[in-house]
């Protein structure tokens, strides 16, 4: 059984998660994780923050989620708590939609369809550098990014999650 799952495609294992956390509902602590990884460590960001506390961050995915096994990141000294982001699927498979628990954009919105148009843009131009980005729509608490047609998100999104923390906790 375990060699079935472990080979299955992103977003098969995606709607299995899912099916078993009750289709994606949101939590009163935040926006539903996308994946198995993302849910250990949201539950224990939540459950180690102190109730009055806004939940602890989740390490950034540089690491392959499967493998990652770090503590949360601490909260930055300004008393600022570390962004976190999810990842979720959109009704176009080319096309996923991440979101922050902080506001990613102050107010209207940004469009990146080629790294030209992403140069000096503090958020457009590191995920546009990224391989396997073809652009990027950023509004209000979240990022849709689309791939490349030959781009595996598997590998991209862990990617786009670690830039998008990186960028949004400066």
């Amino acid at each position: 059984m375990f060699m079935k799952v472990a080979f299955l495609p992103f977003r098969a294992m995606r709607r299995i998660v899912r099916a078993v956390t009750g289709s994606g509902t949101t939590s009163p602590s935040g926006p539903a994780p996308a994946d198995a990884w993302q849910m250990r460590q949201h539950e224990a960001a939540v459950s180690s923050a102190p109730a009055a506390a806004a939940p602890a961050a989740v390490e950034p995915a540089a690491v392959e989620p499967a493998a990652a096994a770090e503590p949360a990141a601490a909260a930055e000294p300004t008393g600022r708590s570390a962004v976190t982001v999810f990842w979720d699927e959109t009704p176009n498979p080319r096309a996923v939609k991440f979101t922050a628990n902080v506001q990613v954009i102050e107010k209207g919105s940004r469009s990146f369809s080629d790294a030209a148009s992403a140069t000096g843009d503090a958020l457009g131009e590191p995920l546009m550098a990224l391989d396997g980005v073809e652009s990027v729509f950023a509004v209000r608490d979240f990022v849709t990014i689309t791939a490349a047609a030959d781009a595996s998100w598997d590998a991209l999104a862990p990617k786009v999650q670690s830039v998008l923390e990186t960028v949004l906790n400066r």
